[in-house]
């Protein structure tokens, strides 16, 4: 018959219950397909850095043609330290902290209160060294004294934020991976077109958009923190301490 021959319609109900089925294809939250979800991950971290890139392409003519050559040395001597300097200060910290929390092999509370102080105390041997070496490394440029001076003196915060990364990674969190590289290049982006356009572009205006929007662009990375508390050595070192061996 007629009626027999014709499919049921879908209700509005019958739609809506598709849509998470979707989200979960492009997103790759489902568990039933890691292949799928590991395919949704590498779509998502490429498409991160072609928004970079497309930031990159965006910013490079602005501060070309703002500071000259002169001016782009001096921001490229600039976050040369800022970008070296952590790295040197936290000792290979970082990757020991997210390779032992990826293994599982002790509570994240005791890797954070086994490494962070070691960490935290070769930034702070850095950051006293902070005059001297912007002296030396600025050669009589104020504004690149200053902001070296200014990136050194925040490497207790650059190191923690550090290791706060590695530990996204380490746990395949790459949602806060990605929030953090959003959050460091498309707000600089339209913070330096906003310059541009109000004729303020300078090594100072630059350098202070950058340092600004790389420690927000790390804030996503604390909640890695979530249930790590509190934060101790492992018990062996403790009790060997209390028996008198070294």
């Amino acid at each position: 018959s007629i009626h027999g021959r014709m499919k049921p319609r879908k209700s509005r109900h019958d739609a809506l219950r598709v849509w998470p089925m979707v989200w979960r294809m492009v997103t790759g939250s489902t568990r039933k397909n890691p292949d799928r979800r590991f395919a949704a991950v590498v779509m998502r971290l490429t498409s991160v850095n072609v928004l970079a890139t497309a930031c990159a392409v965006v910013t490079s003519p602005l501060l070309a043609r703002a500071l000259g050559p002169s001016g782009r040395g001096e921001v490229a001597a600039i976050f040369a330290v800022v970008g070296i300097a952590p790295w040197v200060s936290e000792l290979g910290i970082t990757s020991f902290l997210a390779r032992e929390d990826a293994r599982r092999a002790q509570p994240l509370g005791v890797l954070i209160g086994s490494t962070l102080p070691i960490a935290l105390a070769g930034s702070l041997i850095c950051m006293a060294a902070a005059v001297p070496v912007a002296h030396t490394l600025g050669r009589g440029r104020p504004v690149v004294i200053d902001f070296i001076e200014i990136s050194l003196l925040l490497l207790p915060l650059s190191v923690s934020f550090g290791m706060l990364s590695g530990l996204a990674i380490a746990n395949n969190r790459w949602g806060i991976f990605m929030l953090a590289q959003i959050l460091s290049t498309v707000p600089a982006a339209v913070a330096i077109v906003a310059l541009s356009l109000v004729h303020e572009l300078s090594v100072t205006s630059v350098s202070i958009t950058y340092i600004a929007c790389g420690l927000i662009a790390n804030l996503p990375y604390l909640a890695g923190l979530r249930g790590s508390r509190p934060w101790r050595r492992p018990r062996g070192i403790r009790r060997r301490r209390s028996a008198g061996v070294p």
